[in-house]
């Protein structure tokens, strides 16, 4: 559907999705309006070989290069919150393939795949079956989202796990992002660098790349390892 063509596909002249430039500034009720609609929060521009065109980012990563970028219209509070409902969304897509009918790639049908991208010059999608090296340029129709029952909430935790994981190995002067704050939630989706490490306490000392609600720019906060993942 156009929803996930890039720009110049739907007449346009700029290569990001909608989705993409919405959450690169921020607009919290047209993110969560084309999440709704089907929006891939993962697509991004490549070309045939599944390369990314023009050091392209998808929507999470456009999100939180918004939250640290004054050139972002959307108001600071929103952009925080766009970057936790995409990151949601991330973690609980799972697409299939379907109704291949070319002799050669019929043994896809009913194989996961992840969607790499748009190819710019054709419009088709590219994709690569889970556990595959290989990529296949095919028209949309052929790729559906996996039923929601298929997806179940073990994937979602090992994910989150794998990301706590990796949060607890960020060296000091990386950047990550605040999640999983049950208090102090306005701190969610903010842009940190990581400024000192207590291993002992599993604590970070982190600095704020942008200001935000209840906290400015350039100003300290001590977190626990686990609400602080990688960028």
């Amino acid at each position: 559907p156009a929803i996930n063509a890039c720009g110049a596909a739907r007449g346009g002249t700029r290569n990001a999705t909608p989705l993409r430039f919405a959450a690169f500034h921020g607009y919290l009720d047209i993110v969560r309006a084309l999440l709704e609609a089907g929006a891939i929060a993962t697509l991004r521009e490549v070309n045939a070989n599944g390369e990314d065109c023009h050091d392209e980012k998808d929507a999470l990563e456009l999100a939180r290069v918004g939250n640290a970028r004054k050139g972002a219209r959307g108001d600071p509070a929103s952009r925080y919150a766009v970057v936790s409902a995409l990151d949601g969304a991330s973690a609980k897509e799972r697409f299939e393939l379907t109704g291949v009918t070319d002799p050669a790639r019929q043994h896809l049908n009913g194989l996961e795949v992840d969607v790499r991208g748009v190819n710019e010059d054709s419009g088709k999608w590219v994709v690569r079956p889970k556990g595959s090296t290989n990529l296949y340029s095919l028209s949309q129709d052929k790729v559906r989202r996996r039923p929601a029952a298929a997806t179940g909430a073990a994937g979602a935790g090992a994910r989150w796990h794998g990301e706590e994981q990796a949060a607890a190995q960020l060296p000091v002067g990386a950047m990550g992002v605040v999640h999983g704050l049950s208090s102090g939630t306005a701190y969610n989706g903010a842009v940190v660098t990581i400024e000192a490490h207590d291993r002992d306490r599993k604590r970070y000392t982190v600095r704020f790349v942008a200001s935000g609600r209840g906290f400015e720019e350039g100003s300290q906060l001590t977190l626990k390892v686990a609400n602080v993942k990688p960028l």
